[in-house]
């Protein structure tokens, strides 16, 4: 028995439960990143233009801080990565929080109360058990 066992059921069993959550995140990002090329090339539709560009953002303090080092901004491909990398890691970082959403279950109604007050919550009682009334 290894570390590993039961890795290839569980990944199957996930993949078969959230298929419809990573098809659309995986469509979502194709479809961004291809709407930025089709908006990158309707931009800068010459070289020149890209060149221009390139020469103005390689030396932006804030377009480097928001998107990253400037690479090869003088091509449609390097104005895509530098466009798109920064909002591509915040939407995968978005879809990493929101993918285990699923692995929760259900929201569960909290215990009802022992307590005679109707306003009172179980939380109130744990914090202070001394008083008799909220609100105050």
């Amino acid at each position: 028995m290894t570390s590993l066992t039961g890795t290839v059921a569980l990944t199957r069993f996930i993949l078969r439960r959230d298929r419809v959550r990573i098809l659309v995140w995986i469509v979502a990002l194709v479809a961004l990143a291809a709407l930025t090329t089709v908006g990158i090339e309707g931009l800068f539709p010459t070289q020149a233009a890209l060149d221009q560009t390139a020469a103005a953002t390689e030396h932006n303090a804030a377009a480097i801080a928001f998107n990253g080092p400037a690479q090869d901004l003088n091509t449609v491909g390097g104005q895509v990565a530098f466009q798109f990398g920064a909002w591509g890691m915040v939407l995968v970082a978005l879809m990493s929080i929101f993918m285990p959403a699923g692995l929760r279950g259900a929201k569960r109604k909290p215990a009802a109360s022992k307590s005679s007050a109707p306003c009172r919550s179980a939380f109130m009682q744990t914090l202070s058990p001394q008083r008799s009334r909220w609100p105050p």
